[in-house]
C-alpha cells in the first residue's frame, strides 16, 4: 500500500508540473492558494476512491471465481468467504485516506510555487528535489518488500519439505452425504459405512479404505469434558478437545504409524467401551 501510495504521489507531483501554468495563472487571477489546495485535494481523493471502487469490483469478481475454484471439504470460515459491509466501510476509508496522503504534499507544492516561472513558462523550483525524495522513499519500500516476499518465500519452500505426517499419494478421497429420509438413524448408517468399505476393500489395486468425519488439515470438531469425580463447572469453563470421528482402517490408509497400544479395529461395537487415539 505505501508504495502504491508512492507512486500515485510521484504520478500526482508530475501532472502538478505539466499543470504548473494553469495554476499560476488562476493565482494570477485571483485564485486563492487554500482553494488551489482543496482543488487538488479532491481531485486525489477521487481518483482513489474510483481506485477503491474498481478494486472492490476486482475482488468480487475474485471472491466469486475462487468459489467456483474451492473443494468442497474446506472449512465454512474459509469456503464461505464474502465481501462483506465492514470491508467496504474499510476500503472507503483506505481509500479517503489514501488520497489525502498522496494528495497532500503534491497540492502543497503547487499552491506555494512562486508564480512568474509559471507564467513565463520556465521551470520550477523544488519539484524535482521532492520527486526524488519520493523515488528513494519507494525504492527503500520495495526493497523491504522483496526481502519480505524472498522470506515468505523461503518459509513456504521449508514447510513444503517438512513430512506431513501422512501420505498423500495414491489416495483418493470421496466426500459422501447421506439423506435422512433413507438413512433415518446411526444404525442404518454405520450399515452403509460397513457395506461400502467393504466392497471398497475388495476392489482390485485397492489397499485399504476407511471414514472420517474430517480430512486432516481440515479442522477438528471440538467437545468439552470433564473427568470423573470433578464437580460440573459453568458452561464454557470445561476443557475443550478437538476430535474427529473415524472408522477402522483410517490409519492404514494414510501410512500413520502406531506407536504405543493399539487402533480401532471392526470388533470395537458402538455401544461398547469408546476407543481413543491420541
Amino acid at each position: 500500500l505505501l508504495i502504491a501510495c508512492a507512486n500515485v504521489a510521484n504520478l500526482l507531483l508530475v501532472r502538478g508540473s505539466a499543470r504548473r501554468r494553469e495554476l499560476a495563472l488562476r493565482t494570477a487571477l485571483g485564485a486563492s492558494r487554500g482553494r488551489l489546495v482543496r482543488q487538488l485535494l479532491t481531485e486525489s481523493v477521487l481518483l482513489a476512491l474510483a481506485g477503491g471502487v474498481l478494486g472492490v469490483g476486482i475482488a468480487a469478481l475474485g471472491v466469486r471465481g475462487m468459489h467456483t475454484l474451492f473443494p468442497p471439504f474446506l472449512p465454512p470460515a474459509v469456503r464461505d468467504v464474502t465481501l462483506s459491509g465492514r470491508i467496504l466501510a474499510f476500503t472507503t476509508v483506505i481509500a479517503l485516506g489514501v488520497g489525502l496522503l498522496t494528495g497532500l504534499a503534491p497540492a502543497l507544492r503547487s499552491a506555494r510555487e512562486d508564480v512568474r516561472p509559471g507564467l513565463e513558462g520556465g521551470p520550477g523550483a523544488g519539484g524535482g528535489r521532492l520527486r526524488a525524495t519520493v523515488v528513494g522513499a519507494e525504492f527503500a519500500l520495495a526493497t523491504v518488500l522483496l526481502v519480505s516476499a524472498l522470506l515468505v518465500i523461503q518459509g513456504f519452500v521449508g514447510l513444503r519439505a517438512r513430512p506431513l505426517g501422512y501420505g498423500v499419494d495414491e489416495r483418493l478421497v470421496v466426500r459422501i452425504t447421506l439423506p435422512e429420509t433413507s438413512y433415518p438413524g446411526d444404525a442404518s448408517v454405520r450399515t452403509f459405512q460397513t457395506q461400502l468399505l467393504s466392497r471398497l476393500r475388495a476392489l482390485p489395486g485397492v489397499r485399504e479404505a476407511a471414514g472420517a468425519s474430517l480430512l486432516p488439515m481440515q479442522g477438528n470438531t471440538n467437545w468439552s469434558y470433564r473427568l470423573k469425580g470433578e464437580p460440573t463447572s459453568q458452561a464454557g469453563r470445561n476443557p475443550v478437545v478437538a476430535t474427529r470421528i473415524i472408522t477402522a482402517g483410517y490409519f492404514d490408509a494414510l501410512g500413520i504409524p502406531l506407536l504405543a497400544g493399539r487402533l480401532p479395529g471392526s470388533a470395537d461395537a458402538p455401544d461398547g467401551p469408546h476407543v481413543m487415539v491420541v
